[in-house]
């Protein structure tokens, strides 16, 4: 592991970045690790700043409700997580009628938590079979007595071959 060696250039780009940038951007412009620059940034006491300017903060008030997070994450030039947290620090929920609107456009993909969803494995109240619910030789940890007392059975039922 190589020290990197910061000069007075990239601590103020960094002093300057930090609180707005992803740390990311700020290391491929510095030219040094994600991490280098959150650990330099730890020692110099940097913290990240979350807060909005007036104005912006009413726009996301606006758009929160109405606009998925990607997109008021490109729109305001912040991570999708900035976003998550600033409206949850600001109490703000969707609208009912766009989440409506989203899980309709996610019915059908796969992995999709809509009830209506085409893309699911077995209807409501279906069961894997037991052939297929484990693979061959595996048999699972609350079912080990049931085995057992099943193989106390077959043994005695067959121990007269025992003795042949």
């Amino acid at each position: 592991m190589a020290n990197i060696v910061w000069n007075k250039n990239m601590i103020r780009l960094l002093k300057k970045e930090y609180p707005r940038k992803e740390a990311k951007e700020i290391a491929q412009e510095i030219g040094v690790s994600t991490n280098a620059v959150h650990v330099k940034a730890n020692r110099l006491g940097l913290k990240k700043d979350f807060s909005f300017p007036k104005e912006t903060e009413e726009d996301f008030k606006l758009y929160f409700p109405v606009k998925t997070n990607k997109e008021l994450a490109e729109m305001f030039n912040i991570s999708v997580r900035t976003v998550v947290r600033r409206a949850r620090d600001l109490k703000l929920e969707k609208h009912e009628y766009f989440r409506l609107q989203i899980n309709f456009k996610e019915a059908g993909k796969k992995g999709s938590k809509h009830p209506k969803s085409v893309a699911t494995r077995f209807k409501k109240g279906q069961r894997a079979s037991i052939a297929t619910e484990f693979k061959p030789g595996h048999v699972p940890l609350n079912a080990r007595p049931l085995l057992e007392r099943l193989q106390a059975k077959t043994r005695k039922k067959y121990s007269h071959l025992n003795s042949l």
